[in-house]
């Protein structure tokens, strides 16, 4: 009963509070706490090429000033929450994002807002949309070159919905598209300054390229536009100069770890069997009282036992750089079958582990090229 008392009297005093504030603005007056009635909060993402980073820019209707703010995301922080808090308030406030990964997120935003001399202050409640590719700056002009390597695949889809696509997963300002049947549109990542060019022709009923030296981003960027139009079968023709040289370079590191396995797992068998051998010497000059001949044996073995011990660690030292080597093998793989939808996804993987262990690599570079063990 007294919590249900007190919780009446709480609700009574914040009624009258409401009653007040409505009365006084009815009238024309402006109490300490209390902002205008229509008072608004705006937000939108603002690309800053100096800092790397989006700015989501807050600004309020009127003259309130923005006092702090708590942005909370998924997957965009480090955290759950990022809070800006600004010396000098004003009608806008930035919080800068700069998401580790491409992501859509919904930014769950509440601000303090209050008049310049009040001191107290209101929150607001607003939600913003960070769509995935949003570090991605548009090109205003020709001077950024489009890369060599990339993508390239057939949607047979329309232009407009490519288009929406676009608007809706890149920060995009206006279409400054004209022809309706072709789309050229070129991107700067905020992260690294690497260029990304995105284009479609009406050739072959819809042909799409990605032209990006990263072969990851355009595995998620053609996942996604595959999901936007619900393309469930999609084959690719990929070119990845760089990459496929890294990857060559990676392949040469696997064989040179399998090789010298080989020589240490050999080395350390014969020096295991030596080692019976010297304790079986041993033993026999033990029985036979010969301690000059078994003093001399235990000698051998100990220094033996100290090489397996330092040949145990190379085998060791070899071992984590030939699984980090593989690790890098199947991610390239995984990025490969990426660049597929479909069937064409799983006989990428199939076709590229069936080459590594045959020893392979020619065909193992056509299968990333074209998805094929064989031209088709």
């Amino acid at each position: 009963m007294r919590e249900l008392q007190q919780r009446k009297q709480e609700l009574l005093y914040e009624l009258k509070q409401y009653d007040e504030n409505t009365r006084k603005n009815k009238a024309g007056e402006r109490s300490a706490g209390l902002v205008a009635a229509d008072t608004m909060l705006s937000a939108k993402l603002v690309p800053s090429k100096q800092e790397s980073c989006l700015h989501l820019t807050i600004n309020s209707s009127n003259d309130a000033t923005i006092r702090a703010a708590v942005v909370f995301a998924e997957r965009v922080f480090p955290g759950e929450s990022y809070a800006v808090h600004e010396k000098d308030p004003s009608t806008e406030l930035r919080v800068p994002l700069r998401p580790p990964k491409d992501v859509n997120a919904e930014l769950s935003v509440k601000a303090l807002v209050g008049g310049r001399a009040m001191p107290t202050c209101h929150v607001f409640e607003l939600v913003h949309r960070l769509p995935k590719f949003a570090m991605y700056v548009p090109v205003e002009s020709r001077s950024v070159k489009a890369p060599a390597a990339g993508v390239s695949f057939v949607v047979r889809e329309r232009a407009k919905r490519v288009r929406l696509w676009l608007h809706e997963t890149f920060n995009i300002g206006a279409d400054t598209q004209t022809a309706e049947d072709t789309i050229e549109q070129g991107f700067v990542s905020l992260r690294d300054r690497q260029p990304l060019w995105i284009r479609m022709t009406s050739e072959a009923g819809g042909t799409v390229q990605l032209h990006t030296e990263d072969m990851e981003l355009a595995g998620e960027v053609l996942q996604d536009l595959c999901a936007a139009l619900q393309i469930s079968e999609l084959e690719s023709t990929a070119e990845f100069p760089q990459e496929m040289e890294a990857f060559r370079a990676i392949l040469l590191k696997v064989d040179e770890f399998n090789a010298v396995r080989l020589h240490l797992t050999a080395e350390m068998a014969d020096s295991s069997n030596n080692a019976k051998t010297l304790v079986i010497k041993a033993e026999d000059a033990r029985i036979l009282g010969d301690i000059k001949a078994m003093r001399a044996a235990y000698s051998q073995l100990y220094t033996l036992n100290a090489e397996l011990i330092g040949e145990y660690a190379k085998r060791q030292n070899n071992h984590e750089q030939l699984l980090a080597s593989l690790k890098e093998v199947n991610h390239m793989i995984q990025k490969a079958a990426r660049l597929r939808v479909g069937s064409a996804k799983t006989r990428v993987v199939s076709a590229c582990r069936a080459a590594i262990k045959a020893n392979n690599i020619h065909s193992l570079f056509k299968i990333i090229k074209t998805g094929h063990p064989t031209t088709l």
